[in-house]
């Protein structure tokens, strides 16, 4: 199947995009045009890790291996799923409510260390051209993550709107 109608079968099935739709259509044009360069370290990651440092080059080795973006691709698509579970007529304290809650942790501790990894990786910001926020998928990325984990924090406070945007996902 070509790229093109693998592309019109994803955004025929639904009018709402989803952020696994979206980074999955990212990915088969990626492959399609083959476009997976080698990242290169440069300058002081974070202002900490240098191109030699070892936890930047095994955070490097991770980013550029053949199944991160299949297991991240993974965790979206389970994230997207369990989001559209979660109810807000279940009851808080049943087993289902819970199971979710501790999988939504799970979700998003995974998030966090996907991007800490691109972080340390790329650099956050003034890390030159490849930087991790230079690049607009990874701020959204970055603010998903933000929003979930002050959706975390805050999970005494009633902020369900935060909830949103982590559908974003």
């Amino acid at each position: 199947m070509d790229m093109e109608k693998k592309k019109s079968l994803l955004l025929s099935t639904d009018l709402k995009m989803s952020m696994g739709k979206l980074k999955m259509i990212e990915l088969l044009e990626e492959k399609r045009k083959n476009k997976k360069v080698p990242i290169v370290l440069t300058g002081k990651s974070c202002g900490l890790f240098g191109p030699t440092n070892i936890i930047r080059r095994v955070c490097k080795w991770t980013v550029e291996n053949k199944y991160y973006d299949s297991i991240v691709l993974a965790l979206i698509g389970i994230s997207t799923i369990l989001l559209t579970l979660d109810n807000p007529l279940n009851d808080e304290n049943g087993s289902f409510a819970v199971t979710l809650k501790e999988i939504d942790l799970f979700m998003t501790i995974a998030f966090t260390l996907e991007c800490v990894i691109n972080v340390i990786t790329k650099g956050f910001v003034l890390n030159g051209p490849g930087s991790y926020l230079k690049d607009s998928w990874n701020i959204l990325d970055f603010l998903i993550v933000v929003f979930s984990l002050v959706s975390l924090a805050a999970v005494n406070l009633d902020l369900e709107i935060l909830k949103v945007f982590r559908m974003l996902r």
